[in-house]
């Protein structure tokens, strides 16, 4: 069992597409440079050439724990971009550097002690399927920016401190959980509601 902040030195791991730190002790905020995972940010097709061309070894075969599913990947290994560090007592906000890893699929933050808000800029990472922010103390209003998450399948922000209507005020959350149209399960935790929905988009209890 890993103990400890996370280490800068996980930052100079370019190569890596699939980070998992889960059900470990570590703690201390999320290394703003988790930025530079240089991978993380290239469309799967070119990191695909960039190995073929430098010859870098790769494993075509993984198992992936993805939201209590069992996924196991192989052929198109090299599209599976993943981080999850949940099940940790990490702590502070969550960088907003992190949006950068426009590439990312699966973000799974859940089970800390991560506070503040989620970042604004959530809508830049456009290829995010499973982003798993639940049970943290997250505050305020979710980003709007939230809407241009078109690969969506499951978002579960539950167990937070989430407070409020979507921005702008006249949007309200059923009508925004609507653009989700790949989303499969949504859960959201405002006030004590929570929203579940199927691939009809139910209604928000």
């Amino acid at each position: 069992m890993l103990v400890g902040n996370i280490p800068e030195t996980v930052c100079y791991l370019s190569s890596v597409h699939i980070l998992d730190l889960a059900l470990d002790n570590l703690s201390g905020p999320i290394p703003k440079c988790l930025r530079n995972l240089t991978v993380l940010k290239l469309p799967g097709l070119l990191f695909k050439f960039l190995l073929s061309t430098l010859h870098v070894p790769c494993s075509s075969h993984a198992e992936l724990n993805v939201e209590g599913r069992l996924v196991e990947y192989t052929s198109i290994i090299y599209l599976v971009n993943n981080i999850d560090l949940s099940c940790n007592n990490l702590s502070g906000v969550i960088p907003e550097e992190i949006t950068n890893l426009s590439t990312l699929v699966t973000l799974n933050l859940s089970w800390n002690q991560l506070t503040g808000m989620i970042p604004e800029n959530i809508g830049s990472m456009k290829q995010i399927e499973d982003p798993d922010l639940s049970s943290n103390h997250h505050s305020g209003l979710i980003p709007p920016s939230m809407t241009s998450l078109t690969f969506l399948k499951n978002l579960n922000l539950s167990f937070n401190n989430l407070s409020g209507q979507f921005h702008p005020p006249t949007s309200s959350i059923p009508s925004m959980i609507h653009q989700f149209t790949r989303a499969t399960l949504i859960f959201v935790d405002l006030h004590c509601q929570s929203c579940v929905t199927s691939p009809t988009m139910g209604k928000l209890d």
